[in-house]
């Protein structure tokens, strides 16, 4: 199937011109699962968020800090600052899960996506 028929094609497009998503090896993989990680980047990037430094203590308070990607460290540790994520609860950020559709709805009422469309 080419890309261009994948029904996300222009949303995807969309996104990656504006700098929200960049794929992997040029590809971003549009029906792939996406990680906590790359969620939480993903929102950080759209919300318009310029990452500079962090406070890398965050990280340590978790059993898996260290499991968060170099490219990824900045927007998760914004994200903790701003308590948009908390971790899962058993004292792991599990930046390379899946998310779910919870999470992700937690993480989008925590930075304040609250209008109604």
């Amino acid at each position: 199937m080419s890309l261009t028929n994948n029904r996300f094609y222009k949303d995807v497009e969309e996104a990656a011109a504006l700098g929200w998503v960049q794929g992997d090896e040029s590809l971003l993989r549009p029906n792939d699962p996406v990680t906590r990680q790359e969620a939480i980047l993903t929102i950080v990037r759209a919300a318009g968020v310029v990452l500079e430094g962090g406070n890398d203590d965050l990280l340590a308070i978790f059993k898996d800090g260290e499991d968060v990607a170099v490219w990824a460290k900045l927007a998760i540790l914004y994200a903790l600052q701003e308590g948009w994520i908390q971790g899962m609860g058993d004292g792991k950020l599990a930046p390379r899960d899946f998310i779910t559709r919870g999470q992700a709805a937690a993480i989008l009422v925590r930075f304040g996506f609250k209008k109604k469309v």
